[in-house]
């Protein structure tokens, strides 16, 4: 009897041997996804340090600015960058894939999806907002319609465990959020890039009204979405021209030629009347 415990004892523990195994080498994977977790940010969303505005007029500024990310920290991008955004202006960031355009954006505000109902990710804008104010909002955004058509409406789950929206969809409901919001500052990042050209009519007309009178940022490649700026801001030879237009049409200039030239496109934008180099920024 003793014996055959010891037999049963040594077959059990053979079995186990590749459990074991697999157990310490996840137990290993896992070290650095858990050393993660418990890292310490510089900086916590929950903390109550630093000024809190009571109201935001829709002024930005940027004052001698350095940044570079993490992953490449002797690249510089930002280099004692300066920028002031007057309030209540249109402001287009213009310029080549990696000329900081969205870096931009990111270091004013980034937004966070959340994977839960349409309602609830609108009512983001506003936590008190009413249905009737969400409804509202997606009308003026163009996305009540096709919200009407999914299965539960308003009360539709996106995201995991939910529906795929496409980009078409997702950006709709995007600007439904900052509707309900009804934000000092609106920031708008290839707001329309991943539409048809439909779509991106109705969705830059929704865009337009909700632009009127507040400050906002437009990072774009498309000629549509900046023809209504009051300043623009495009990148050449690794520095940020500031272009202040006052009239209504349209005279293209060099450097505008040079960046659209490949896109087939008409240069339909307002006349700049003078250009000021912002030193700061490397290429």
């Amino acid at each position: 009897m003793r014996r055959g415990l010891v037999k049963s004892l040594k077959r059990s523990l053979g079995q186990a041997a590749p459990d074991i195994s697999a157990f310490i080498r996840a137990k290993a994977a896992a070290y650095p996804i858990f050393q993660m977790i418990e890292r310490d940010t510089m900086s916590k969303m929950s903390s109550k340090t630093g000024h809190k505005l009571d109201k935001v007029e829709g002024h930005i500024q940027f004052k001698d600015v350095f940044f570079s990310y993490p992953s490449r920290s002797d690249v510089v991008i930002f280099n004692k960058l300066c920028l002031d955004i007057p309030s209540g202006k249109i402001v287009a960031l213009v310029g080549g894939s990696g000329s900081g355009k969205s870096t931009i954006i990111s270091l004013t505000e980034r937004a966070c999806p959340f994977a839960t109902s349409i309602k609830e990710n609108i009512q983001y804008g506003k936590d008190d907002a009413t249905l009737e104010e969400v409804t509202r909002s997606t009308k003026l955004s163009e996305a009540l319609s096709f919200i009407n058509n999914l299965p539960d409406i308003f009360d539709t789950r996106v995201g995991e465990r939910g529906i795929q929206p496409s980009g078409g969809q997702k950006q709709p409901i995007a600007i439904s959020c900052a509707i309900v919001k009804n934000p000092s500052i609106l920031l708008l990042d290839e707001a329309t890039s991943a539409l048809d050209a439909e779509s991106e009519k109705s969705v830059q007309e929704a865009l337009d009204r909700v632009m009127v009178g507040r400050t906002t940022v437009v990072v774009a490649h498309r000629l549509s979405t900046i023809r209504n700026a009051d300043v623009m801001l495009f990148n050449k030879g690794g520095l940020w021209k500031l272009a202040a237009m006052r009239s209504s049409f349209l005279t293209q200039t060099v450097q505008m030629h040079h960046l659209f030239e490949s896109k087939k496109q008409l240069l339909c934008i307002k006349t700049p009347c003078w250009v000021l180099v912002l030193d700061g920024l490397q290429a």
